[in-house]
């Protein structure tokens, strides 16, 4: 466990090394992925308030760890949008008021405290070190080089170089689920691809009640789409992992839940 959470080294412009935690994933951005969907399923599901609050800070922490922009943006998202569909749920009026200042006496520690600020300021030294750019590794330019590649191989872009191929047109992978998709199974094969995987997903048979569960399903879709749109994921294991924990999600939110109750055991301690 020591030797596979050592931190993964990042270089920035062979000016400044930023150590950011890679952990089982062995790469700082899937884990910050892997962690983001972890959290959403443990605030999705009914436990007990406490451990689920504790699940969720310890997930927060090691995300934070990754110093990963697409976790933070993620994190960010998880907390707007599950804080709408608290509001919108069935709850009683002190329920929503006290899950509101539980979020905001958390964030209040966070923007006051140093808790977090070495990963903060290895965030803003990533943003500051790239010039404010979307992107610190030239993804936008790599992305293009390899539609261009493509646009010249009219072969490729329609029927694809093959199924995780390991040529690259560059020195690096594309960054992109979907143009890795494109690049291996072209046009035609790439859409058969997605219409099964849509399919798969779909489950138009387990219907979600209630805009509080819809914005709460929708949350896990949401963060893999950010996901496939920064990473190659195509050839790691997880991604199908991840379509199967989407079913569930729905499955589970389409099933009565009875609001947690305390154990008789520990109502009298």
């Amino acid at each position: 466990m020591y030797e596979l959470n050592k931190a993964a080294e990042a270089q920035i412009e062979n000016e400044i090394a930023i150590y950011r935690n890679s952990a089982f994933a062995g790469d700082p951005n899937r884990n910050g992925a892997n962690i983001a969907l972890a959290l959403i399923a443990i605030l999705i599901i009914k436990i007990n308030p406490l451990v689920k609050g504790v699940m969720s800070i310890i997930l927060f922490y090691f995300g934070m760890l990754t110093v990963s922009k697409m976790f933070y943006l993620i994190a960010g998202i998880i907390v707007i949008f599950f804080s709408i569909s608290i509001l919108l749920t069935k709850k009683t009026a002190i329920e929503k008021i006290f899950y509101i200042i539980i979020v905001g006496i958390f964030m209040s520690i966070l923007s006051t405290t140093n808790l977090f600020q070495n990963q903060i300021d290895n965030f803003l030294t990533r943003f500051e070190k790239t010039q404010g750019y979307v992107e610190d590794t030239r993804r936008t330019s790599l992305q293009l080089d390899y539609l261009n590649y493509m646009a010249e191989k009219s072969q490729i872009l329609v029927f694809g170089r093959g199924f995780l191929t390991d040529f690259h047109p560059t020195t690096n992978v594309a960054h992109n689920t979907f143009l890795q998709l494109l690049f291996g199974l072209g046009i035609i094969g790439g859409l058969v691809y997605l219409i099964t995987l849509y399919r798969i997903i779909k489950t138009k048979k387990i219907p979600i009640h209630g805009t509080g569960n819809k914005i709460k399903a929708s949350l896990p879709i949401l963060s893999i789409f950010l996901s496939l749109n920064a990473l190659d994921y195509l050839s790691i294991d997880a991604f199908y992992f991840f379509l199967i924990l989407i079913v569930v999600i729905r499955i589970y939110l389409s099933t009565p839940q009875r609001p947690y109750k305390m154990p008789n055991e520990l109502r009298t301690v």
